[in-house]
């Protein structure tokens, strides 16, 4: 409650797959897909993330805030994870 978060999908005990994912994507946007995952054991279970991206022009939904500033906000750890994984692996 109160804290930061990723824009994602519904979590599903079933792998996505592209057609059933569109439906479900958080915001109408290009995504774009860079192979990039992340894996966490997460309250006795097993989380698996494919990471998209997508250049965001109208952000009128939610607070977004710079990576820079996100220091500032209260951010769960696994959202951590997948911030981390993305500057690790991507110039952005």
């Amino acid at each position: 409650k109160g804290m930061m978060e990723l824009p994602m999908t519904p979590l599903s005990n079933k792998k996505w797959n592209s057609v059933s994912l569109v439906k479900h994507y958080p915001l109408k946007c290009d995504w774009e897909d860079k192979n990039i995952f992340v894996s966490t054991l997460l309250s006795g279970f097993q989380l698996e993330m494919h990471i998209l991206f997508s250049k965001i022009n109208n952000q009128r939904n939610g607070e977004w805030i710079s990576l820079n500033n996100i220091g500032n906000y209260a951010v769960p750890s696994i959202f951590k994870k997948v911030i981390s994984k993305i500057e690790k692996n991507l110039i952005i």
